[in-house]
C-alpha cells in the first residue's frame, strides 16, 4: 500500500513538472499588475494594467508559446516586460510580419519561444504597437551631392493595415522644424522610397508664397535656382490597395542656395520706340549696383520679387549703334554686353488745322498748363508692378496717326514727333483702362483736353487725350478692361478720336510694341 502511494504521489509531482515545462508561463502571470512594452532602446512606447482589454490580449499571447530555436538575424525587437508587486519578468519579442511569426526570448534564461499567429495577431493588433511595424510610416530617403539622409515626415493622413486586418487611422501635423538642405543651382535631389509611391506631389513656397506646383514623375526634384531658401511640401500618396497601408505621407525641407549675381537680358537688339529690360538676380541688401551705358542719362533699378530689373527706354528720338554697357555690384563686373539700337524710319503726317482752334489750343498759355499739371504727371510711379499680364487696347476704330510720325501743322514741320497712336471713333465711343493701375492724372488742359493718366507701377504709364467725359478721378484704382472715358474732339483735335500714348515715364514708347510685350517675367 505504501508502495503504491509512492508511486502516485511521485506521478503527480512529474505531471506538475511537465505541465511547468509545457508552460513556463502558467505560473507566473497570476501576479502581474501591469505590463509594459518598450523599443530595444528601452524608450516607453506602450503601458497597460488589468483595467485595460489589451492586458488580456498580451496575457492571452503568453499562455500558449511552444519552445522554439529560430535565427533572429536582421530581426527586429521590443522588450515585453511583465511586473508584479514582488517580480519583474523580462522578455525579447522578435516580429516578423511578412512570415506570420512571433518569437520570445526570456531576457534571463534566454529561452526561446514560438507564439501561435493567431494569438500573436491579437497582440501586435494593440493600437500602442502601431509603431513597430515597418510600414508605420514608410520609409523615404532624399540623396544630393554625395549625401544620402532619410527624412522625417512633417504630417501623415495614414491607414495602417494590423495583422488582425484591421487599419489604424494615423493623422497628425509636426510641429518640429523642417529638414535644412544646402544645395548649388545644377544640384538634384533623388528620393528614395521603401515603397513606391502611386503619386508625388510637390509644391515650393517662398515664405508663404506659393511659386511652383508639380507632380514628380521619375522620384527625382529639380530645385529652383534661388538665391536664399525656398521651402518644399512634398505629398507621398499611397493608393488603398488589397492587404496593405495606403493614405498620404507628407514631407517638409528647406533648400538653401547661394548663388553669385546673374544678369539676364530679354533682347540685346532693340529699334526706337522699344526698350532694353535688364534683370540682375542674387544680389543681397545692401549690395551697390551700378549700371554704365550712354543710351539715356539715367537708369533707374527697380525692386521686382527677388530681383533688380533695369529699364531702358527707346524713344523715337532714340540714334542708331552699338551701345557697350556694364554692370557692377559693389565695384565688381558682372555682366558686359553691347546692346544694339537699330535703325527705324517714320512717316511724315500732314494736317491742316482750323486757325482759330490752332490759335486757342497752341498758345502760351497752353504749354504752360501742360507743363504744370500734364508733365510731372510722370515723374514718379508706384515702386510695384500693379499691371496685369499683356496691355491691351483701350478702343476699337481706325488708325489715323501712327508713334513717331514727323506732322507739318498748316503747311509748318513741327518740332515734335507725334508720341502715341490716333484712333478714330464715334463720339460717346467708350475707352477702357489699357492695365490695371492708379489715376494719377485727371483734369481738362487747353492743349489735350479732357486728359486721364494711369500709373501702372514701375515707371510704366498710359495716355489718353481728346476725351468727350472722363469717368475716373484722380487717386482712383482701375482694373484692365475698365469704362474711363468716353471718345471726344477736345483740345487740340481735328475730330473724334483717341490719342492713345505709352511710356515708361516721360520716355514715350511705341504702343504697339507694349501690346506685343510679355512682361518681364
Amino acid at each position: 500500500m505504501k508502495k503504491k502511494l509512492l508511486i502516485i504521489t511521485l506521478s503527480l509531482i512529474f505531471i506538475a513538472l511537465a505541465i511547468i515545462t509545457i508552460n513556463p508561463f502558467q505560473t507566473s502571470l497570476e501576479d502581474i499588475d501591469h505590463i509594459y512594452i518598450f523599443n530595444s532602446d528601452h524608450t516607453e512606447i506602450f503601458f497597460t494594467d488589468k483595467s485595460l482589454e489589451d492586458f488580456k490580449d498580451i496575457l492571452a499571447m503568453l499562455k500558449g508559446p511552444k519552445k522554439a530555436d529560430f535565427d533572429d538575424t536582421d530581426m527586429d525587437y521590443h522588450i515585453l516586460e511583465l511586473r508584479g508587486e514582488d517580480k519583474t519578468i523580462k522578455y525579447k519579442v522578435f516580429a516578423d510580419l511578412a512570415k506570420e511569426e512571433l518569437y520570445l526570448v526570456n531576457s534571463k534564461s534566454n529561452k526561446e519561444y514560438a507564439v501561435d499567429w493567431q494569438l500573436a495577431k491579437d497582440y501586435l493588433s494593440i493600437d500602442g504597437l502601431v509603431i513597430l511595424y515597418p510600414d508605420y510610416e514608410p520609409h523615404t530617403e532624399v540623396s544630393f551631392k554625395d549625401t544620402k539622409v532619410g527624412i522625417a515626415p512633417s504630417g501623415a493622413d495614414w491607414n495602417l493595415l494590423k495583422a488582425n486586418g484591421d487599419y489604424y487611422k494615423n493623422s497628425y501635423t509636426s510641429v518640429a522644424s523642417p529638414e535644412y538642405f544646402e544645395l548649388d543651382a545644377n544640384d538634384e535631389i533623388k528620393l528614395d522610397f521603401g515603397r513606391t509611391p502611386d503619386l508625388l506631389s510637390l509644391e515650393v513656397f517662398k515664405g508663404d508664397q506659393l511659386i511652383k506646383t508639380e507632380t514628380i514623375d521619375n522620384h527625382n526634384i529639380i530645385p529652383i535656382p534661388h538665391d536664399g531658401t525656398l521651402t518644399y511640401k512634398l505629398a507621398v500618396n499611397y493608393n488603398e490597395g488589397v492587404d496593405q497601408s495606403y493614405g498620404t505621407i507628407n514631407y517638409t525641407f528647406d533648400v538653401t542656395m547661394d548663388l553669385p549675381p546673374e544678369v539676364l537680358i530679354q533682347d540685346s537688339t532693340a529699334t526706337p520706340g522699344g526698350f532694353f529690360i535688364l534683370k540682375i538676380n542674387n544680389t543681397e541688401e545692401g549690395d551697390e549696383i551700378t549700371l554704365q551705358q550712354e543710351i539715356v542719362e539715367k537708369v533707374t533699378l527697380h525692386n521686382h520679387g527677388d530681383d533688380k530689373v533695369a529699364i531702358i527706354p527707346l524713344d523715337y528720338w532714340a540714334e542708331t549703334g552699338s551701345y557697350p554697357i556694364g554692370i557692377y555690384v559693389n565695384t565688381q563686373l558682372i555682366y558686359e554686353d553691347t546692346l544694339i539700337v537699330e535703325d527705324r524710319s517714320f512717316k511724315v503726317q500732314h494736317l491742316i488745322i482750323d486757325e482759330t482752334i490752332a490759335a486757342n489750343t497752341r498758345n502760351e498759355e497752353a504749354s504752360a498748363e501742360y507743363a504744370k499739371y500734364f508733365t510731372p504727371s510722370r515723374y514718379n510711379s508706384h515702386p510695384t508692378q500693379l499691371w496685369e499680364g499683356s496691355f491691351i487696347l483701350p478702343v476699337e476704330g481706325r488708325l489715323t496717326t501712327e508713334y513717331g510720325m514727323k506732322r507739318t501743322v498748316n503747311d509748318e514741320l513741327t518740332s515734335y514727333r507725334h508720341s502715341g497712336l490716333d484712333i478714330a471713333a464715334p463720339t460717346g465711343t467708350p475707352i477702357m483702362a489699357s492695365n490695371t493701375g492708379k489715376v494719377v492724372l485727371s483734369k481738362n488742359l487747353i492743349m489735350t483736353g479732357e486728359t486721364v493718366v494711369i500709373d501702372h507701377g514701375l515707371g510704366f504709364f498710359t495716355v489718353y487725350f481728346h476725351l468727350d467725359r472722363k469717368d475716373v478721378m484722380e487717386g482712383d484704382m482701375v482694373n484692365k478692361g475698365d469704362i474711363i472715358g468716353t471718345v471726344g474732339s477736345t483740345g487740340f483735335s481735328t475730330g473724334p478720336h483717341l490719342h492713345w500714348t505709352t511710356s515708361y515715364y516721360s520716355s514715350n514708347i511705341d504702343p504697339d510694341i507694349l501690346l506685343e510685350w510679355k512682361g518681364l517675367d
